[in-house]
Order: structure tokens, then sequence, then C-alpha cells
């Protein structure tokens, strides 16, 4: 392994082929396990071994450390494949190794029958889903120019949607079955991440790179649009946290739904059926239009009516309309957030590193919003309370959207 300081990113290449579609392929993977894993397995396993009356709390701490796992794995990834290449690239060898200790933490979860046992194998889980989320993120900024970024940030995002849908379906397959259920994801993540590490490369070395307008950024830009742009992800990550994670016990306890695992899923395909619609439309949108915030802070407004149907309304039909705007103003959010994030990169040399900081905006809610949560949930205000706390804490992220200066 050799030090790699001050190597560029390689040229920019043509945005259809293999490699766009193995990251497509990859983030379902990723998705399917933060999905399938965090909003329905691991509430399920935590139950079964704390019990009714103490699900909430051990779900809250339970995510909170391994959000800081993730966290660090992001952070540390994406400075080490930045600087070191070995024979298989900067990147290949991270995704390789996301794969195999995700897969083993996911097997390894699916057997545990104590409390500490969950908290070890899920942060072990954490560390290879982000080890090698840190190595995908630096792929956009690393091969695509900026009038393609939406673009192929919506097939990114439709790639988290059908992530989404796929993990949805797997505990359909395995509801009756929790261990089984952990069993199947991990198979499906190894297997959607194998298309990744074989063909993700960096090619040969590269030359520096030039100023010119396909780059997101140039070297020595300042830093605040950032993080700004930081910001915002950090709080639209932190409303979201609040609102999902505890989406399976709300409709167990508050809508007492039997079968809440289906009706779970259901709801996520009428917001995959909007998500796809919206993702698509809103990265073509905006890449035509050259703008990225107007778009974010519509997709923001959208997300707080979804959250605020949610916090006023218990009833199941308004939890499905709820489903579908939240498709709606997530989707146009997936398309045009990582487009807008890669284009404050201040420096060409460090793109992993600032993307695995970049990324911590989606680990770090992860640690507070579970615990902010389950506190909201023992006052008297309950789910809705949790519900309208999430609305307004969303609609803050439109305030650092605005000055960002050097994107429009």
């Amino acid at each position: 392994m050799k030090q790699a300081e001050g190597v560029a990113a390689p040229a920019p290449f043509r945005v259809r082929g293999p490699r766009v579609l193995s990251l497509v392929t990859a983030n379902v993977g990723v998705v399917a396990v933060f999905y399938a894993g965090l909003a329905n397995l691991l509430p399920r396993k935590i139950e079964e071994i704390a019990g009714a009356s103490d699900k909430v709390v051990v779900l809250g701490l339970v995510t909170a450390v391994s959000a800081v796992v993730a966290m660090l794995s992001n952070v540390a990834v994406g400075w080490a494949s930045d600087r070191w290449r070995t024979p298989l690239g900067r990147r290949r060898p991270w995704i390789i190794a996301g794969s195999l200790v995700g897969a083993a933490g996911l097997v390894a979860v699916s057997v545990q029958e104590t409390v500490p046992g969950i908290f070890v194998t899920w942060a072990v889980t954490q560390a290879g889903t982000n080890c090698a989320l840190a190595a995908l993120s630096a792929f956009i900024p690393d091969h695509v120019p900026a009038r393609h970024m939406a673009e192929v940030s919506a097939l990114v995002g439709l790639g988290q949607v059908i992530g989404i849908v796929l993990g949805a379906g797997s505990l359909v397959l395995t509801e009756d079955d929790t261990g089984g259920g952990f069993v199947l994801l991990a198979g499906l993540y190894f297997l959607l991440l194998l298309p990744s590490a074989i063909s993700q490369s960096d090619g040969h070395a590269p030359a520096p790179v030039q100023a010119g307008p396909d780059r997101p950024a140039a070297p020595g830009r300042s830093y605040r649009d950032y993080w700004l742009a930081w910001s915002t992800r950090f709080i639209v990550t932190f409303s979201n946290a609040i609102a999902f994670l505890y989406l399976f016990y709300y409709l167990t306890d508050v809508l007492e739904l039997p079968d809440a695992t289906r009706r779970q899923g259901l709801l996520i395909g009428v917001a995959a059926v909007f998500l796809i619609f919206s993702t698509l439309l809103g990265g073509r949108l905006s890449d035509r239009s050259g703008r990225r915030k107007v778009f974010v802070v519509w997709a923001i407004l959208l997300m707080t009516v979804a959250a605020l149907l949610l916090g006023v309304l218990h009833t199941w039909n308004t939890t499905l309309l709820a489903a579908a705007v939240l498709g709606l103003g997530y989707g146009v959010y997936l398309s045009v957030d990582q487009a807008l994030c890669v284009q404050t990169l201040p420096n060409p040399t460090t793109y992993a590193r600032d993307l695995g900081i970049m990324n911590l905006a989606n680990a770090a809610p992860q640690t507070a919003a579970p615990l902010a949560a389950a506190a909201i949930l023992a006052t008297p205000f309950g789910y809705s309370g949790l519900y309208i706390a999430a609305a307004l804490i969303s609609l803050l992220g439109i305030v650092f959207v605005f000055p960002i200066r050097g994107v429009r």
C-alpha cells in the first residue's frame, strides 16, 4: 500500500455504463439494510429480547451507539481511501471489506439472545455498511461532471428506493422469522455490493484536476458552503430519523394494527411509487435548470407536511396519504441533495474524506434522534409530539439552504 496524497480525481466519463449501474445496485443493498434492519427487524428483535416495557429505551440506545460507530467508520474510511492507493485501487478495497463485514454482522445479529450481543453485532453491521458507503460516496465527485450530477444522483436515489422496496419485500417473506430476515438481508446485501466491488476502479494514474465548469469545486474554496450544506443534511436527516425509527411501534401502539409488518410494507410501496416519479423528474429538472436550492426547499416543505399529517391525524388513511407526500418530497431531496453537497466540496484531492465528513450528517442524527425521540415519547405528548417535532425540525433545514452562495 502506498501513499496517494495530492492525487486528483479521474477525468469525468459518460454517466451511463456498468459503473453507474454497479453504484445503483450497491445503494440498493446498503439501503435495504438500513430500511429493513433499522425500521423493522431490529425493533422486532429487541422486543423479543428486552420485552415490550423496555423496547423503546433499548432501541434508542442500540441505534445511538451504532451511529457513533457509523460516524467513525465513515470518516476513517473516507480519509484512508483518499490517502492510500493499493493494488486494487483507492476505493475498491473498502467496498470489499464493507460488504464482508456488513454481511457477517447481520448474520451475527440473527443469533443473538441478549441485549449486549445486539449492541455489539449491530455496531459491527453499521461499521461494515458505512465502510462501503464512504467509498461509494466518492464515485460521483471522482467521475461525474457537474452538468450530470443531479441525473446520476437521481439514479442513485432510484437505487435507494428499490432498496427500500426490496427491504420491505424481504420482511414479508420472513414475517414470522426475525433471525431468518437478518440472514436473508445479509445475502442480499453481499450480492448487491459485488458488482461495485468488481467494477469500481481508479483506472490509470489520474492527471491533476484542472479548474473548469465540470468540476464540483476547486482547491482552496472556502468551506462555508460545505458546512451550510452539511447543516441542511443533518437537520433533515435528524427529522427523518425521529419519524422513521419508531414507525413500526406507531403502527402497533397507536393505530393498533395486528398486521403491522404487512401494513408497513404497503406504506413503503405507496411511498416508492411517488419516490420513483419525483426522483427521476427532480434530477432531470434540476440539471436542466442548473438549480439545486429551490428543489431542496420544496422537498423539505413536502416532508414537513407528511410529518404533520402523522402528528395530527392518527388514522390508517392519513398514514397512507403521509406516505405518498413523503415519497414526493424525499424523492426530490434524494435526487438533488447529493448534487448540491458535491458541488460544495472544496478540494478535489480529498473527495472521500470530505464526503465521509458529509456523511456524518447522515450518521450523527442516528445518535441523537433515538434518544430525543424516546424522551418525547416519555412525555404526555406521545407520538403526536414526536411527529410534530419532526415537522418543525425539518423546516429549520431551509434556513441553511438559502445562504449557500456557490450553488444556484
